[in-house]
């Protein structure tokens, strides 16, 4: 098991301790900067170096001058949920072998010389600067990247539950292009997990099920604070597993962070309440109110302004004629209240039989009716 891992020495110790709020905060305190520009001779105004040797910090954020309560805060920035889809960018850049999103070529099997691991990996010279790569345990055959493009080409999902995944897929290439991070998303919590099934490879495929599990769970609306312990175990063993299938490069900052998020939820509660999908979206709909390119500022204020006022009158009015604004009409509308989807069906009948039985049908029907409500007024009256 040991050859799967960098180096030979076994790791037994535990995780370094964390350290509390003002700890950061009392480092970088006394920290002085002098910002400037190059004066007329040359130079630069240079910075006053750290108090204490061996900070690694060279400045002092700017909000623990300005905001008295950072210093106090114990997450004070958050990791964004969004910012995680590199980390579906890497698995299936590695996985189908995607041009600039593989972290695997001949530098990263250079790397496993240099790191004296994983022998039956390394790279052969054949001379004139090429190469030969022995396949990998995460190096698919083109029919495994075709049953995953094909699985993921015949999804239907309900409208509103996700983007169309079918428009990612390119069978020509037998890859996945054009994924915004909410698509990642989604292929991290519910598609990819099905998709891999059809990986010979049984480790690959359980560690990466692992993975999407993980994702799964924490972006869940509801979580139980017992269970944050047992996840964060689950993830532990989840890297030393994906440590043994991808390569070393594959594990940059945004493969770290899988490990903090547990904490985060902890500190913030579940993930869906410190991400940045609502302002994003907001953010989209004010852009739209941009009309004069020198004050956008003003053009968002002045449109939102009257917004908020004809919404507000709108309160005064009938509800058909109320209409939302800024918001685009649901394609849904009318549809639960009777109204059909394509319109009205035109009957051709030239000699006009089916329609004077469907008009004597109703006739008979009203006669009964009558004759019913005639039956209960006379026996109210006797």
């Amino acid at each position: 098991m040991v050859k799967y891992f960098i180096g030979t020495t076994v790791e037994t110790g535990h995780a370094p301790k964390r350290h509390d709020e003002h700890y950061v905060y009392n480092m970088v305190k006394s920290i002085k900067v002098t910002y400037g520009k190059k004066t007329k001779d040359g130079k630069i105004n240079k910075r006053d170096k750290a108090p204490i040797e061996g900070i690694p910090f060279k400045e002092m954020s700017i909000f623990l001058k300005y905001l008295p309560y950072w210093p106090d805060l114990v997450v004070r920035h958050s990791i964004d949920g969004m910012h995680i889809k590199n980390v579906f960018e890497s698995v299936i850049g590695q996985l189908m072998d995607i041009k600039a999103k593989t972290k695997d070529g001949v530098k990263s099997r250079e790397d496993l010389i240099l790191l004296q691991c994983r022998l039956e990996l390394h790279p052969q010279d054949l001379g004139n600067g090429r190469h030969s790569l022995p396949t990998a345990s995460d190096n698919l055959s083109n029919d495994e990247k075709r049953a995953i493009c094909l699985s993921l080409k015949g999804l239907k999902v309900p409208i509103g539950f996700s983007s169309n995944i079918k428009r990612l897929v390119s069978m020509k290439d037998l890859s996945l292009t054009g994924f915004n991070a909410h698509d990642c998303h989604m292929m991290l919590t519910v598609f990819l997990s099905v998709a891999i099934r059809a990986i010979k490879h049984l480790y690959t495929r359980t560690v990466i099920t692992r993975m999407c599990y993980f994702f799964n769970q924490i972006g869940q609306k509801e979580i139980h604070e017992d269970e944050l312990g047992d996840l964060k175990d689950f993830m532990a063993k989840t890297m030393g597993q994906m440590e043994q299938c991808f390569p070393p490069s594959f594990f940059d900052i945004m493969a770290h962070l899988m490990m903090h998020m547990v904490d985060q939820i902890r500190w913030l509660g579940p993930m869906y309440l410190h991400e940045m999908w609502p302002y994003e979206r907001f953010m989209s709909i004010l852009n739209r109110y941009v009309h004069n390119r020198a004050h956008l500022e003003g053009s968002m204020i002045e449109r939102y302004c009257a917004e908020e006022v004809i919404e507000a009158c709108q309160d005064y009015l009938r509800e058909e004629d109320r209409c939302s604004l800024g918001l685009p009409v649901t394609r849904h509308k009318g549809r639960l209240v009777g109204k059909g989807s394509k319109g009205r069906k035109a009957i051709i009948d030239k000699e006009f039989t089916k329609v004077e039985e469907a008009h004597s049908c109703v006739l008979q029907y009203l006669m009964i009716r009558e004759s019913k409500t005639v039956v209960v007024y006379l026996c109210a009256r006797i």
